[in-house]
């Protein structure tokens, strides 16, 4: 790589890629703090377990009170109080519990997928932020560069060693480059509001302009790492676990409820204590249950099948576009040597041997070249923090 490229990417590259990596670290972190989706999800979260909990309570107890006259004395009356409780077949809560533990893990690799999501979010916002940072930085330097050659050119111009057309081309290169400029400045602007949306609208700054510097790992470590830790994948699989144990807790439903209590029964001169015990007899209540738990499950699992398909060819074409970009990283590296060739330029045009309109092409190409370098960069930092979303 050139000198000039290592100024424009990354001067002192060893320290700064460290520090760009360590600022976006915490960036995140505060982030992570703030983004008020985040909070809502997580109170979401509380809420669904504590809802997911509740579904294996015990039925509230009954109590009865009755009071009868006889028909033909009124002073005569008999009292009867009776308290309840009912509940299923004890098996039934086993199988519920364990069901609701699985559904619980599912909501919880839900909360750490939408927080995963959100953080890729920031990331991507930062890394777009590195991106403007280092174009912005070759604006300034062009139009620096631009405001030598406007001055040196209308001191030319006065003394007859230049032409008015020149002298013309330099302005336009210069208003061309400011709005360039301007249009860049805009864009940061807006990716930093992003970036303060994301953290609650609360300030927060971040001004890097190098990247963290990350190889591309070998694509079977990566699937292997990204398959055994991506919270969708967990999802799906303990929503099929706790689908698979929901068919038991169906089948419990066909065993009796249980219901046993305390009775009294008390008149004129007299009272009687006991114990009431009662059963219900499951004809119809469960009928269709175990079959609909059986096609839940079946779905469950087509779904997690789908979702591991989909991540495998996501993580596949993530990968691609990462090796595809930095195999075009490496070829401008080895290739592009815009040092030389703005000396080469500045000499020849200085010299005579090129004119001012050649110069400006020969000149636009190598920055551009210059520029298509720094975005497949920010492309492949990009894919690379797809490849490496399990770890936010």
């Amino acid at each position: 790589m050139t000198k000039y490229i290592l100024i424009v990417v990354g001067m002192f590259l060893s320290f700064q890629q460290l520090d760009a990596q360590e600022s976006l670290d915490q960036l995140l972190k505060q982030i992570e703090r703030n983004n008020p989706e985040l909070k809502a999800n997580q109170e979401l979260m509380k809420a669904q377990v504590w809802d997911t909990k509740s579904t294996n309570n015990l039925a509230n107890p009954t109590v009865s009170y009755a009071q009868v006259w006889d028909s033909k004395d009124k002073k005569d009356s008999e009292t009867e109080l009776v308290v309840m409780q009912e509940f299923e077949f004890p098996t039934a809560y086993i199988h519920r519990n364990k069901a609701n533990r699985k559904q619980i893990n599912a909501l919880e690799s839900a909360f750490q997928a939408q927080r995963q999501d959100i953080l890729l979010q920031a990331k991507e916002v930062c890394l777009d932020i590195i991106m403007l940072n280092q174009l912005i930085d070759i604006l300034q330097r062009r139009m620096g560069y631009a405001n030598q050659l406007d001055q040196l050119y209308s001191q030319m111009l006065k003394a007859g060693d230049a032409t008015s057309i020149e002298v013309n081309k330099i302005k336009l290169e210069k208003l061309n480059l400011q709005t360039e400029y301007t249009i860049n400045s805009a864009t940061l602007k807006k990716k930093k509001t992003e970036l303060m949306q994301l953290n609650g609208n609360t300030p927060i700054e971040f001004n890097a302009n190098t990247y963290a510097n990350i190889a591309l790992p070998a694509y079977e470590l990566i699937r292997g790492e990204a398959l055994g830790s991506n919270p969708n994948l967990e999802f799906t699989q303990n929503e099929y676990e706790s689908a698979l144990k929901q068919i038991a807790v169906s089948r419990a439903g066909w065993l009796p409820n249980l219901s046993v209590g305390y009775k009294r029964n008390s008149g004129t001169g007299f009272h009687s204590n006991g114990i009431a015990v009662g059963m219900s007899i499951p004809l119809f209540n469960n009928r269709g249950k175990v079959s609909s738990a059986k096609a839940t499950a079946i779905g469950k699992s087509y779904s997690h099948d789908l979702v591991r398909t989909k991540l495998e060819s996501d993580i596949y074409q993530a990968y691609q576009e990462a090796a595809a970009m930095k195999e075009q990283m490496d070829i401008y590296q080895s290739t592009l040597d815009v040092d030389q060739l703005l000396g080469l330029l500045q000499d020849a045009l200085q010299g005579g041997e090129m004119s001012m309109t050649a110069y400006f092409v020969e000149l636009a190409t190598a920055y551009q070249s210059l520029e298509n370098y720094i975005q497949i960069s920010n492309i492949y930092q990009k894919q690379i923090a797809q490849l490496y979303k399990h770890r936010l």
